[in-house]
């Protein structure tokens, strides 16, 4: 008799246990639904940073460094200030060459300076001066292209220097992405063995 007391009074604990193991299945369907919306707000923050990563990639392989469009941009400024002084030069010596009397040295070659030879060298000066001033107009327009261009190109630079980072926060998202995966499976299992447990009640309250 006192076997079969206690026979009973293990039945009902083991019903009374599972009863109140209904609050924590609840709880764990709480937990895998919580679970499964971070998963997906991470793929989405992982998506978001392959589309940023590869824009950014993209971008940057097709500019040039702005290092060499720098040099570009000095080569230029160097090459428009060596024009400037020889345009100086070249205003000096018409100059010299119109004010000069025929017949005196020419001043820019010391040969005897008739009207034709006169005339020669203006033209060879002047023409030289229309080049240099077509050179002048062509660098002003590199120049402001070259500009441009290296502005532009140092914002994408800007944004490329961040790539480093965005890669270690895709990683770690990537990492989080694993973690949340384990712990929704090891959730989900949890929840099974509890309704596997929970199935049995009905054939234990019929045993009473």
């Amino acid at each position: 008799l006192e076997a079969e007391k206690n026979q009973y009074e293990e039945l009902e604990d083991r019903i009374s246990s599972l009863e109140e193991n209904e609050g924590e299945v609840e709880t764990l369907e709480a937990e895998i639904t919580e679970i499964t919306d971070e998963i997906k707000n991470t793929k989405a923050e992982i998506e978001q940073l392959d589309a940023k990563i590869a824009e950014i990639e993209t971008e940057w392989e097709a500019t040039t460094d702005p290092g060499e469009l720098a040099e570009k941009i000095n080569e230029r400024e160097a090459e428009r200030k060596q024009l400037a002084a020889e345009s100086e030069r070249l205003d000096e010596r018409l100059e010299r060459l119109r004010d000069a009397d025929v017949d005196a040295p020419c001043p820019t070659c010391d040969r005897p300076l008739d009207e034709e030879h006169r005339q020669s060298v203006l033209e060879r000066r002047e023409q030289r001066v229309e080049e240099i001033e077509q050179r002048q107009e062509e660098l002003e327009s590199e120049l402001a292209g070259l500009r441009d261009r290296h502005e532009h190109a140092q914002e994408v630079k800007q944004r490329a220097d961040k790539l480093p980072l965005l890669r270690e926060n895709q990683d770690a998202r990537e990492e989080e992405l694993e973690e949340l995966k384990s712990d929704r499976a090891q959730t989900e299992e949890e929840l099974d063995e509890l309704e596997r447990e929970r199935s049995t009640l009905p054939d234990l309250k019929a045993e009473r």
